[in-house]
């Protein structure tokens, strides 16, 4: 997930510093207000399929043990945020700005954006319990990220959770590179709709969605996302030989987990 903190502060920047209160900023200000008003009077209509869709997925936690009453994941909450969204349909504080840590943000904590917007506009197929079921990967590195820097994540991931410098895209794109196969397969398309075809195949078969492609913690929060919706039938997932091992490291990883904490 991309780290949102720099979108927050610049939106609050015009109600918060006076002395740049000029008609441009009051506009935005105004602008915003009105959204995180919006966003409030509607918002007891979608806390029930929140709620819905938390309870889901911490039983989906539950199941494959990484969660128990006031064990592990258990003390992860979920809050609706103040503000609305900004293109972001979820995130987690991993480090919390004093800024935005005096208007009451927590590390740690899933949030949702005030008005939790219809998720098909950002993410296809996209869903609040997927949502949450990302955000719990985020959350879950959170509370343990000496569990990520451990070999499993390498093997699996190639990059570090934390590196944003490089990407998943770019360290696959490299390494399909170097492939003799892969290399004579995209030399014998004859057109370059037959190119795109064969480059779409190959992507799918790396990542189970484009966000996954972006950086290293969004690869394994949509790997874990998939986990978590498919963990009773990963095997679907052979005929996508990059997925399914990350898919099986991942849940291998869980396994480890559960063992650790002894559930």
């Amino acid at each position: 997930m991309a780290d949102i903190t720099e979108t927050i502060e610049e939106s609050l920047a015009g109600i918060l510093d006076i002395s740049n209160f000029i008609p441009r900023l009051a506009l935005r200000a105004t602008w915003e207000i009105g959204r995180i008003a919006v966003a409030r009077w509607h918002l007891d209509s979608k806390m029930d399929a929140v709620n819905r869709s938390y309870n889901k997925v911490r039983n989906e936690l539950c199941e494959v043990g990484l969660l128990a009453e006031e064990v592990y994941l258990d003390s992860i909450e979920l809050e609706v945020a103040l503000l609305p969204n900004f293109g972001e349909v979820g995130y987690v504080f991993e480090r919390v700005p004093l800024a935005l840590r005096l208007l009451g943000w927590r590390e740690g904590v899933i949030y949702l954006p005030g008005d939790i917007p219809d998720l098909n506009t950002y993410v296809p197929g996209g869903s609040l319990i997927n949502t949450i079921r990302h955000e719990y990967a985020h959350a879950w590195h959170w509370m343990e990220p000496d569990f990520f820097e451990r070999s499993w994540y390498g093997k699996a991931f190639s990059i570090p959770y934390d590196d944003t410098g490089n990407t998943p895209i770019q360290d696959w794109a490299e390494r399909k590179k170097s492939n003799r196969d892969f290399r004579r397969s995209l030399k014998n398309c004859r057109t370059p709709s037959q190119q795109e075809r064969f480059l779409a195949r190959e992507f799918q078969n790396e990542f189970v969605s484009e966000y996954a492609a972006t950086l290293s913690r969004e690869d394994l929060a949509e790997t874990f996302m998939t986990y978590l919706k498919y963990r009773n039938s990963l095997g679907r997932f052979k005929s996508r030989p990059g997925v399914y091992k990350k898919l099986v490291a991942v849940e291998r990883a869980v396994k480890t987990a559960r063992r650790e904490l002894g559930l």
